[in-house]
């Protein structure tokens, strides 16, 4: 399974980006979809294995998960 997280500003969204990439986590930078309500355009697709590790880190690292939404089907879902 697969969730999103988003962020209350692109600056933070770049933040989280360099965290992830820091600590060699797996992940992907994408537009948010345009039929989620969210603040930022931008969200980070992560896989459910590592998505509470993940959500963590960020949290501790200044970057924290405003909206976390998980894949159902083709489309994600405010989880």
């Amino acid at each position: 399974m697969e969730y999103l997280f988003a962020f209350a500003t692109t600056h933070k969204a770049l933040k989280a980006e360099r965290l992830l990439k820091e600590a060699d986590m797996e992940f992907r930078l994408l537009p948010a979809p345009k039929y989620i309500t969210v603040r930022c355009a931008l969200v980070i697709s992560i896989p459910s294995e590592t998505m509470e590790e993940s959500r963590i880190m960020l949290e501790d690292g200044g970057a924290p998960v405003v909206n976390l939404f998980k894949k159902v089907g083709e489309e994600y879902v405010e989880a």
